[in-house]
């Protein structure tokens, strides 16, 4: 009987903990929020149970009191519970309330940090929150406060608007403007450095710089999106740009069993694309009983897959009982092939009809 708080940090599975992947693997319940990138999941295991309490701006999937009772609930059941979370549980994911309604009916918990979203959707926008110029401290802030207030006291924006720092702010984006003016009313200028990063981490990311008035009155204009972190002070200013892959922007659906589907994705998502696997197919070892011997004597052998080329090896254990000629698909199939001790005798082009072109013009009436 245990909880996991897990950060799934913000963007690609490529900024996913190798401890937080542990705790995916091994969870019997996933209660998971929208933010997270959806192959994650796929880290599971089969007989995992997943439910989704994603929360979008005045539409909530579960309360937050419903996604506390359920934890407790689903820890008595005597599963491994993991809570998975944008970014990190404790910063603005209201993990410490969970943490403590877990505390007070008895549960064991443990939270695994995340990427949050004001650090690695800065670093890959290549907006430095600290440098030795400009800022020598970062504050983690948000634009909005409990339901029922929603006017934070002069002294929090007092703080913020004199703070030499960074300040990245979360969930500020519907009311910039407001945050602006109160910002200006204790003496933050207007011209201050502003940088806005939407979907900070992901392929899609999108930067807009200006200052604190230039950026409010866009804000004003409906033309700041969610989500996004704001950041401001003088290490906004900084014009970097990073490196960015030639698939930016785009958004990739991967038709292919997993785990070639993981692999694909994230694959392309070095090229900076936004990729989703969709692993329509599930692949079963079936054990091939008095028929392993015909396939090993047969007189050619087609494989069809990478993944056919792995199971043809662990089926033959020994290569040498292969006693035909090998056909591989394409180039993906015959480099695994190879791996596997085996060099195809011919190669098709990649798909069924050269494939079908193939055989044609090599297997003869009466072969097996």
């Amino acid at each position: 009987m245990s909880v996991r708080l897990v950060g799934a940090g913000c963007g690609p599975p490529g900024f996913l903990t190798a401890a937080a992947a542990e705790c995916v693997r091994g969870a019997d319940d996933i209660v998971y929020d929208r933010l997270i990138h959806p192959d994650i999941l796929q880290l599971a295991s089969p007989g995992c149970r997943f439910h989704l309490v994603g929360k979008r701006e005045n539409a909530h999937t579960l309360t937050q009191d419903g996604i506390n009772e359920l934890l407790v609930k689903l820890a008595r059941a005597g599963g491994a519970v993991v809570r998975l979370k944008g970014g990190d549980p404790f910063v603005f994911g209201r993990g410490g309330e969970e943490a403590e309604f877990l505390e007070r009916n008895g549960i064991p918990w443990k939270a695994v940090p995340g990427v949050t979203s004001a650090l690695g959707g800065a670093d890959c926008a290549g907006i430095p929150v600290t440098h030795r110029n400009d800022a020598s401290s970062l504050i983690l802030a948000t634009g909005h406060r409990r339901s029922g207030d929603d006017a934070p006291d002069d002294d929090y924006w007092k703080e913020l608007a004199h703070s030499r720092g960074t300040v990245a702010l979360y969930m500020g984006t519907s009311n910039f403007s407001a945050v602006a003016e109160r910002l200006s009313r204790f003496g933050r200028p207007s011209r201050t450095p502003v940088s806005v990063v939407t979907w900070g981490g992901w392929g899609r990311a999108s930067r807009v710089d200006g200052t604190l008035g230039e950026v409010a009155a866009r804000a004003a204009r409906g033309e700041i999106p969610s989500p996004s972190v704001i950041y401001i002070g003088a290490a906004a200013s900084r014009a970097l740009r990073p490196d960015r892959g030639s698939l930016a922007g785009m958004q990739i659906v991967i038709c292919r069993p997993y785990p070639e589907c993981w692999e694909m994705g994230r694959a392309l998502e070095k090229l900076s694309a936004d990729c989703y696997g969709l692993p329509l197919l599930s692949a079963e070892d079936i054990d091939p009983g008095p028929a392993l011997e015909e396939m090993m004597n047969a007189d050619w052998l087609v494989v069809t897959s990478p993944r056919g080329a792995a199971r043809l090896r662990a089926l033959a254990r020994d290569v040498r009982r292969v006693k035909g000629r090998v056909i591989s698909i394409g180039a993906g199939t015959t480099s695994a092939l190879a791996a596997a001790g085996m060099i195809p005798e011919l190669e098709a082009g990649g798909d069924s009809a050269s494939l079908a072109d193939l055989l044609a013009g090599h297997v003869r009436g009466g072969e097996t």
